[in-house]
C-alpha cells in the first residue's frame, strides 16, 4: 500500500469498492467537531473500456454528492436535540454493526492512534 493508506492512517472511515474494472479507495477524516474531509482515489485496470470507466466514475461522483447532502441534513437534525441517539436496525444493518465493532476493537487495542 502507499503511505497514505498504511495502518492507522486508513482507519477510521475507509471505503473500498470494486466494480468491473475500476476500484475506488476512499477515506473520511474528521476535520473538526462538526466536519470531515473525504478523499477518493480511483484505480483503473489497464485495458479497461474508457467509456465504461467514465460512467462508473460519474455514478460514484453523483453518489458522493447525494451522500454529502444527506449527511449535512442528518448532522443538522442531530444537532437540533430533537433526534434520538443513532442506533442500528438489527434486522437490516448487521454488516455495519460488525464493521463498527471491528473498528472499535482496533481502537481499543491501540491499532489506531
Amino acid at each position: 500500500p502507499t503511505e497514505a493508506y498504511r495502518s492507522s492512517q486508513f482507519i477510521p472511515g475507509p471505503q473500498l469498492t470494486q466494480h468491473d474494472d475500476p476500484m475506488l479507495m476512499g477515506k473520511m477524516k474528521p476535520s473538526g467537531p462538526q466536519s470531515w474531509r473525504w478523499t477518493i482515489d480511483y484505480f483503473i485496470q489497464k485495458g479497461s473500456d474508457p467509456q465504461r470507466t467514465d460512467e462508473w466514475i460519474k455514478i460514484w461522483d453523483q453518489t458522493f454528492e447525494e451522500d454529502a447532502e444527506a449527511t449535512t441534513i442528518q448532522q443538522r437534525n442531530l444537532l437540533s436535540n430533537r433526534a434520538k441517539s443513532f442506533r442500528f436496525i438489527p434486522s437490516r444493518e448487521r454488516m455495519s454493526q460488525s464493521i463498527h465493532g471491528l473498528i472499535l476493537e482496533a481502537l481499543k487495542s491501540g491499532f489506531v492512534t
